[in-house]
């Protein structure tokens, strides 16, 4: 049994002892819910997505009105190199402006 497979199965077995709606459960499931091809899904196909197409553009926007990659990553809270990686896109490449 492989490591994912193993979470997995400890994550359902937990789920007959926790409440449906428990946020760390929640989490877990969708986090393991792998699609079986080894492809991983992009943007809000992703279950452990953070942020909206909208949210995106928006975040590019601002940059490009001087808000900095700290002060983006603030109001986000994610870090400056991943906001960085938004806004160059290296990441979302597919949202356009």
């Amino acid at each position: 049994m492989n490591h994912h497979a193993l979470a997995l199965e400890l994550t359902n077995r937990l789920a007959e002892h926790v409440p449906a709606d428990d946020p760390l459960l929640c989490f877990a499931l969708r986090s393991l819910a792998v699609p079986t091809t080894g492809q991983f899904k992009r943007g809000v196909a992703n279950p452990a997505s953070v942020l909206l197409p909208d949210d995106v553009r928006r975040m590019r926007a601002m940059h490009r009105d001087g808000m900095s990659y700290g002060q983006l990553a603030i109001r986000y809270g994610m870090s400056k190199s991943h906001i960085r990686r938004i806004c160059t896109r290296k990441y979302w490449s597919w949202v356009d402006d």
